[in-house]
């Protein structure tokens, strides 16, 4: 790292330790490291040109746009460079100006001002388009009622977060051709919410790289920020024919670098109309799960949910004891242990046990039976983000309904229970390492909901039924014996 570049971070550091967090949350705002910035710098595609026009949104001091300046003059010292940086913090706009005119630009403009406000002009107006634009977008919801939701509806962009509004409008601001790297949040990589924003990135730009962090914590690590992030480099205008290269690191030293490169297709599969993006993380994360099991849930028969008890919304109904007459069961994650272990009822458990039936709740409680169940929020101890446990009715003859509470998924057959192998072979492919790499291909958060599980490919009837058979025969599996189990399935085929 060069001096300008470390008194830049000694700046940032600074900031970040004497900024208020009641600040930072008030703006999103999440100053980027040097280390990361610069890599970021490293992703553009730069060529011989004589003049860049450079845009840094949300600009903070400069770390990513310095870097990227840094990064010109030490491959093309003889280009020159406009830069626009735009900030919403009026603190910040002297330091930030200050930091880029070392770098001698040949036009500067730090604007404090909306990014929003400043893109919507921008595109109205038919203003400059730009060749480069780095980007660490601010982390907040949008106001459905906000200004900037309104500018966002007349540019034709539904979204509900800054960061996505930052990458959309960078996108139509860049030029053809133009290039953008951003680190963003993973969390667009899946599920419906995020729908329209991957197909306004897929639709506009080639996805060029896609970099993972092992540590969640490493990269923002003076921000505690938890949030998983990803760092993403498109291109305007390009046809999506080239491999994407997807690259990890274990934190932001980027010492311990790894890269691979992937067809378009085993990023974004064909099929997909949810358009979801995987990420590889491994070689061995090459073996497609989909490649080895092609049943969906329609084609099996079978259901998933949420489970429908919000227990703060029937307060009056719930039972901490034994139930009583007119209570069914009602099952929390903590009531599951192991795959197949039910701690019912929990004396180390402040939830309700059970639930009454009354013309409120009949609509909610399912009936009797064996099931699979998913937590939809991964322990954070835990190793695999999909954690699944299988309900074995014969340790609960005595009860005709069972209800479950919202922090559950629940497999099933219009609110009925599934054959008891198939229940349980679900829950033993469920909890195997493969469903797992796969998984966080496309999903970078411990929330596990019914559309993702969903997208899943699953084994036919028979290969769960052969799976749930096996199960039967232990008291205890081990990780390794279920990882064993699931791969013979694909070789006795």
């Amino acid at each position: 790292m060069n001096s300008v570049l470390a008194n830049i971070d000694q700046i940032r550091q600074s900031y970040s330790t004497h900024t208020t967090s009641q600040h930072k949350a008030s703006l999103g705002q999440y100053f980027t490291p040097t280390e990361i910035a610069v890599f970021m710098a490293s992703l553009f595609e730069l060529k011989d040109k004589e003049r860049y026009k450079i845009l840094d949104a949300g600009a903070g001091i400069g770390c990513l746009s310095s870097a990227l300046l840094q990064r010109i003059q030490d491959t093309y010292p003889h280009s020159s460079f406009d830069v626009t940086a735009v900030e919403l913090d009026k603190q910040l706009i002297t330091t930030l100006q200050h930091n880029l005119e070392m770098f001698k630009p040949a036009k500067l403009e730090a604007c404090n001002e909306n990014f929003i406000d400043f893109a919507y002009q921008s595109l109205l107006e038919k203003r400059q388009s730009y060749d480069l634009i780095i980007l660490n977008p601010p982390y907040k919801k949008i106001n459905a009622k906000s200004k900037e939701r309104l500018l966002l509806g007349k540019l034709g962009i539904e979204v509900v977060n800054l960061y996505a509004a930052f990458v959309a409008l960078s996108l139509e601001l860049l030029a053809d051709q133009g290039e953008l790297v951003v680190i963003l949040p993973r969390s667009f990589c899946n599920g419906t919410y995020f729908r329209p924003f991957r197909e306004f990135i897929l639709e506009r730009s080639a996805i060029k790289t896609i970099h993972t962090f092992e540590s969640r914590q490493d990269v923002f690590q003076d921000e505690s920020i938890l949030q998983e992030n990803i760092i993403m480099h498109l291109q305007k205008g390009s046809t999506q024919d080239s491999d994407v290269c997807i690259s990890h690191s274990t934190n932001s030293s980027f010492k311990n670098l790894k890269k691979e490169s992937y067809p378009f297709s085993k990023i974004v599969y064909p099929a997909d109309k949810d358009k979801f993006i995987h990420i590889p993380t491994t070689a061995q994360s090459d073996t497609q799960l989909n490649q080895l099991f092609s049943s969906n849930l329609e084609e099996l028969g079978l259901q998933v949910s949420t489970g429908p008890v919000v227990d703060f919304r029937v307060k009056e109904e719930l039972c901490f004891d034994l139930p009583k007459d007119q209570h069914v069961p009602l099952f929390y994650p903590s009531h599951f242990d192991g795959i197949s272990s039910l701690v019912w009822i929990n004396p180390q458990h402040k939830k309700p046990n059970a639930l009454r039936l009354n013309e409120q709740t009949m609509k909610m409680v399912y009936q009797a039976g064996d099931y699979c169940i998913v937590r939809r929020f991964s322990p954070k101890e835990q190793k695999h983000r999909i954690v699944a446990h299988f309900l074995d009715q014969s340790l609960l003859t005595d009860y005709s309904y069972f209800a479950f509470e919202n922090h559950l998924n629940v497999f099933h057959i219009k609110k009925a229970g599934l054959n008891s192998e198939i229940a349980l072979g679900l829950t033993i492919y469920l909890n195997s390492n493969i469903v797992d790499q796969y998984f966080r291909q496309f999903s970078g958060h411990t929330q596990i909901n019914v559309g993702d599980l969903k997208k899943l490919p699953y084994p036919n009837i028979e290969q769960l039924k052969i799976l749930g058979l096996w199960a039967n025969e232990y008291k205890q599996i081990q990780q390794d014996q279920i990882d064993q189990k699931v791969m013979e399935l694909v070789q006795n085929v």
